[in-house]
């Protein structure tokens, strides 16, 4: 009858350690999981910031683009004014206008079209 006893004894003692182990393992998991959350917040501030800078640098340069396409566009309708005039003239005096100065306008307009613009509102959205 002793020998049951501590039989039983020792296994009720395995089954406390056994628990604490358990325990243990999931104390240590919960840390894990509250250390990779705060990797991902991390994470997310930063990613945040960059593409905070990107949309400034974004924005500035877009409007740096537009100012520079409706200077070309400005120039481009003036050189139309002029070759409707000269051809006007040319057309008065009996000469023909060069075909050169349509393609030299047509790839004004091919230049204009190449500056590059945006309508995205914004690159990065929250």
């Amino acid at each position: 009858m002793r020998t049951i006893n501590t039989v039983f004894k020792r296994l009720a003692q395995e089954d406390d350690k056994t628990e604490l182990a358990s325990q243990k393992i999931e104390l240590s998991l919960f840390e894990d999981l509250k250390k990779w959350e705060a990797l991902m917040w991390k994470s997310q501030k930063e990613t945040t910031s960059d593409a905070e800078r990107v949309e400034k640098e974004f924005q500035k340069t877009k409007k740096a683009n537009k100012a520079k396409f409706d200077d070309a566009y400005t120039l481009y309708k003036r050189a139309l004014k002029e070759l409707r005039e000269a051809e006007s003239m040319a057309k008065n005096l009996g000469l023909k206008v060069p075909k050169e100065w349509a393609n030299t306008l047509e790839g004004m307009r091919t230049a204009i079209n190449r500056i590059p613009l945006s309508d995205l509102r914004k690159v990065w959205t929250n």
